[in-house]
């Protein structure tokens, strides 16, 4: 079984006649019909039934169509890859968020991208700001975003991108027990929930007074929020749909006066721009990215 066979076979039926496929493949009809009967002894089945000079689809054939296709685009992919080798490009690439971004902001970026690049495995890796940094030194990651920390980044490319708001959060029943607005005391004083996978809670991301909870899985923190557990201070687009219902509702505090914005930017080694399938990924994160 060879893949001039299988495509002879697809373009047969697409076409609707194997002198069809013929003239596709600028080929003569005697041999590509030739080919279709080796792909018949191979299979053991078959595939068309001939009465004169007309063919018909058997239903086997018309089974088999699926697969067919499916093993000639993989076998496309192969070739682009192996051309892509031979050229010296990268197959892999890996992309770290900071876990305090909601990857969501990301898919239509992602998938301008990957439309783009077919061939390419990317692998999105949520971790904690210093993991994140360490990783993209130790270059485990290409490409990182984060919240800015920092006002600048020795030794890394970087460009801020947007914005987030964050808003403290909980649900009404316990809201609707506080004396709003609430003062720094008066809300470290109640327990809060850490969203975060760090050891320790990281005091940038939230009040963290003498009572928390820390919870790495944002399913289980909300859950915990809806049943009156305490506060938390989190994304609003992660918590968008529960405010839109009602679930929770923001609590308002006195010592901040505006929206909560933290600029979001976009990090990476020096050079590494000058990779075409990376740079294509930046450009896609830049022009598509959901961040204010």
């Amino acid at each position: 079984m060879e893949l001039k066979h299988i495509e002879a076979f697809v373009l047969a039926l697409e076409c609707g006649s194997i002198s069809a496929a013929a003239r596709r493949l600028h080929k003569g009809q005697p041999l590509v019909s030739q080919w279709i009967s080796e792909l018949e002894d191979d299979l053991g089945l078959a595939l068309f039934q001939r009465s004169g000079n007309k063919t018909q689809a058997t239903i086997a054939a018309d089974t088999l169509l699926p697969l067919a296709k499916k093993l000639l685009c993989s076998a496309a992919e192969l070739q682009q890859s192996a051309q892509a080798l031979q050229q010296g490009q990268r197959l892999h690439w890996v992309l770290g968020i900071d876990e305090w971004l909601t990857a969501a902001s990301l898919s239509d970026a992602l998938v301008n991208f990957l439309q783009q690049w077919p061939q390419l495995t990317l692998d999105v890796q949520p971790m904690p700001y210093a993991e994140l940094l360490a990783a993209l030194q130790q270059e485990k990651i290409d490409l990182a975003l984060c919240l800015e920390r920092e006002s600048h980044h020795p030794g890394f490319e970087y460009q801020r991108l947007g914005v987030i708001t964050e808003v403290f959060v909980s649900s009404p029943e316990l809201a609707g027990q506080l004396q709003q607005p609430l003062s720094l005391n008066q809300l470290s004083e109640i327990r809060e929930l850490v969203w975060s996978r760090n050891e320790t809670p990281d005091h940038d991301e939230g009040i963290a007074g003498q009572v928390f909870v820390q919870v790495a899985d944002s399913n289980l923190l909300l859950a915990l929020l809806k049943q009156g557990a305490g506060y938390a201070l989190l994304p609003r687009q992660l918590v968008e749909p529960e405010l839109a219902s009602g679930e929770l509702t923001e609590i308002n505090v006195t010592f901040e006066q505006v929206p909560l914005d933290r600029r979001v930017e976009m990090l990476w080694r020096g050079g590494s721009e000058y990779h075409d399938a990376l740079a294509a990924l930046q450009d896609s994160i830049r022009q598509h990215h959901q961040y204010r």
